[in-house]
């Protein structure tokens, strides 16, 4: 299965080698001026109330397996959406989606892969989207693609990821959406100038997500997801069910909340286990937000490693 799960954040890698603790080769040199730029948004007098129309994050993943880095990523990502999205007096992180505006997003990172016995693959990151909402329809429809390239010149070592997601949504109330996804996968890896057998995976997901709002601006999102995922690489396929829930509960108004996310995953040995996720998210001005989060896995199986996962992203609204 490669470097797959390290590529995308999964906690619940395998991989093909060993793994060092070599550190990585710094990989975010391109995105020091724009912590500059996110860093003015502190000093600048906010207005609350208004509404705003993009959106700027600066997102970094570490993943380690046991106790060892497996991959870093930095990610610039940026949303335009189609209106204006309207302040609601509802939670920051949720006005988008109460307000029921679609939007385009791109995303442009690098990526640093260790390998173990020094090397690391390092490489590039492209991400384009497009959702299609609005408040007169009960429709959401959305097209996700992901291109993902790494090399290490040293030793021949290249590999490419694709990734395409179409899903199809409908608002049962103006505050609960149940989701239906198809989402393909296609990996392609060289060593050592010798082709590797491709990977490929598909999967179905049914989700469901449903937001609560009080009065005074507070409140909770439950969300849940159910998978299954086929997976095929050197003529062998196998099949695996993901189940996952997620509660976030919105603290101090409208600017602050925390939460946890739980999954299983069975049927594949090598991915066969439980993920608990917590995240923490504050809005220290309406249009400038935190967000941290760490994942641990927990494999059934005693060959297959744990693995930890840490994220952070800076988000600025414009």
């Amino acid at each position: 299965m490669a470097l797959t799960d390290i590529i995308e954040g999964n906690p619940r890698p395998t991989l093909r080698y060993s793994h060092g603790s070599t550190p990585l080769k710094s990989a975010h040199k391109i995105y020091r001026p724009w912590w500059l730029v996110l860093l003015w948004f502190i000093g600048v007098p906010s207005v609350y109330g208004e509404d705003y129309q993009q959106s700027v994050t600066i997102n970094y993943r570490n993943v380690a397996i046991a106790g060892n880095t497996a991959s870093n990523l930095h990610l610039l990502t940026g949303r335009f959406y189609f209106a204006p999205v309207e302040d609601q007096s509802v939670p920051y992180a949720e006005d988008a989606f109460l307000s029921r505006t679609g939007y385009l997003s791109a995303g442009i990172g690098e990526i640093a892969i260790d390998i173990g016995d020094g090397y690391a693959l390092e490489g590039d990151v492209y991400q384009l989207g497009v959702t299609y909402d609005h408040a007169e329809s009960p429709l959401l429809l959305e097209a996700l693609f992901g291109y993902t390239e790494a090399s290490d010149h040293e030793i021949l070592s290249d590999l490419t990821q694709d990734e395409y997601s179409l899903s199809v949504g409908y608002f049962i109330s103006k505050q609960s959406l149940v989701t239906l996804s198809y989402d393909a996968l296609l990996f392609r890896e060289t060593q050592f100038g010798t082709d590797l057998p491709d990977y490929d995976r598909q999967g179905i997901r049914l989700g469901y997500k449903n937001v609560e709002i009080h009065r005074h601006g507070g409140g909770y999102r439950m969300e849940a997801q159910v998978a299954q995922v086929a997976a095929k690489s050197a003529g062998t396929t196998q099949t695996n069910t993901d189940i996952l829930v997620s509660g976030n509960i919105y603290l101090s108004q409208r600017n602050s909340f925390g939460g946890a996310i739980l999954s299983n995953s069975g049927e594949d040995p090598n991915l066969e286990g439980q993920s608990l996720s917590f995240n923490i998210e504050r809005y220290l001005r309406q249009d400038f937000a935190l967000q941290l989060a760490f994942t641990k896995f927990f494999p059934a199986n005693s060959d297959v490693d744990s693995a930890n996962t840490v994220y952070f992203s800076v988000s600025a609204r414009i």
